[in-house]
């Protein structure tokens, strides 16, 4: 969606014309249900985080600036909606270590499946935080700029660069538990 139509649409929306909103919507479902369910790892957790986040940002439209791209803006009230939301409810549980001696054939990440790579990268990933993982998910998965996954997490840029390296590091020994012979991949 171009600034031009955005702000067309976000001034029709703010005049009364509620139905304008659904175009936001439309636009950025997939963005803000993707992201919910890479923080939340639950179907139905992400669907509730959803709901809540459209709600905020039709309650919030008024205070989009423009500053940045509303798909930045839209993330960022979905990151912190989502966080909150595992917050409220406790729903953060890591899933336990599988150990690579429980795998004594897997030699190397690349002698897997490219659905058995998947798998271990998000047994990796679920071990993290909700935090973490939606830092690594806006930096890496997503491809959001530094600057733009710092305004997403309400960090300093320097800030941000230290948890990703902090992330990354906890990556390498989880997927080192997991594959150590692969964790040097990292790196």
């Amino acid at each position: 969606m171009d600034q031009h139509k955005v702000k067309h649409i976000i001034q029709s929306v703010l005049k009364g014309n509620h139905s304008a909103f659904s175009e936001i919507v439309k636009a950025h479902k997939d963005l803000v249900f993707g992201l919910s369910l890479k923080i939340s790892q639950s179907q139905n957790d992400a669907e509730e985080i959803s709901q809540e986040t459209f709600i905020k940002i039709f309650q919030q439209l008024a205070s989009f600036r423009g500053q940045s791209k509303l798909s930045t803006w839209i993330y960022r009230i979905t990151y912190f909606t989502a966080i909150n939301y595992l917050k409220k409810h406790k729903k953060f549980v890591a899933e336990p270590l599988e150990l690579e001696s429980q795998h004594p054939q897997v030699k190397s990440f690349d002698s897997l499946s490219h659905d058995e790579q998947k798998r271990y990268i998000n047994k990796a990933l679920n071990r993290l935080n909700p935090q973490e993982r939606a830092i690594i998910t806006c930096f890496y998965l997503d491809e959001f700029t530094l600057k733009e996954t710092a305004e997403i997490t309400g960090n300093t840029i320097g800030n941000t660069k230290i948890k990703l390296h902090r992330t990354r590091a906890k990556l390498k020994t989880i997927l080192n538990e997991l594959l150590p012979q692969e964790a040097t991949m990292l790196y």
